[in-house]
């Protein structure tokens, strides 16, 4: 079976991204069967007060990634090792099946480039600019159905911030 692909053609654009006080969002700048390029804003904490993030230790069968670190920090974590703090200008590669988890580090809004590259290719249907979620597992393997960025979430913006300012 063919995949049908896409035609993806050269484009421009800009990293812009809200400060957020509340919420999570995700926008790809760039999609393609097998490539993704975007930005994540994350809000410090949930109203409780727990720190916010994909707080849930799992992995991503079929795609590889990194993040990039433009504001705040963030916290990764994982099964086998002690946890890494990232700083802006800071970066973590992800390889596919690697099991992580992320939260914000503080008090300030993260803002965190993402790059990732596709093991198999995400038919054009798929293809949303908003970004399709890929099949995050729990470490034992089993589908984490929650998707952390959902479009319903509210975004409230720090007094309209974004960065870059």
């Amino acid at each position: 079976m063919t995949t049908a692909v896409k035609k993806v053609e050269p484009k421009t654009f800009q990293v812009r991204a809200p400060i957020l006080a509340n919420g999570t969002m995700r926008d790809f700048y760039v999609e393609t069967d097998h490539f993704r390029f975007g930005v994540v804003s994350v809000s410090p904490t949930y109203p409780d007060g727990r720190p916010r993030g994909e707080e849930e230790l799992h992995y991503h069968p079929e795609e590889d990634h990194a993040f990039l670190v433009l504001q705040g920090r963030a916290r990764f974590s994982f099964q086998d090792r002690p946890d890494v703090v990232v700083s802006p200008w800071e970066g973590i590669f992800l390889p596919r099946e690697f099991v992580y988890a992320f939260v914000v580090e503080g008090d300030e809004g993260l803002v965190m480039l993402r790059a990732s590259g596709l093991n198999k290719p995400l038919p054009s249907d798929k293809l949303s600019g908003y970004g399709t979620p890929l099949e995050r597992l729990d470490p034992e393997g089993k589908p984490l159905e929650r998707d952390l960025f959902p479009r319903k979430d509210p975004l409230e913006t720090v007094l309209g911030a974004f960065f870059p300012g």
